[in-house]
C-alpha cells in the first residue's frame, strides 16, 4: 500500500492541474487518505 502513496499524490497532481471543476472533490479525498495515513502512525 505505501508504495502506491507516490504514484496516488502524482495522480492527483496530474488531476488538479487537468481538472479544474474537479479541484474541491480531489482536495477532499486528499485529505481523506493524509488522515488514514495519519491514523495509521498512531
Amino acid at each position: 500500500m505505501a508504495g502506491n502513496a507516490p504514484s496516488t499524490s502524482l495522480v492527483i497532481d496530474f488531476l488538479k492541474t487537468s481538472y479544474h471543476g474537479s479541484l474541491d472533490i480531489l482536495l477532499i479525498e486528499d485529505d481523506m487518505n493524509f488522515n488514514s495515513r495519519a491514523a495509521s502512525l498512531l
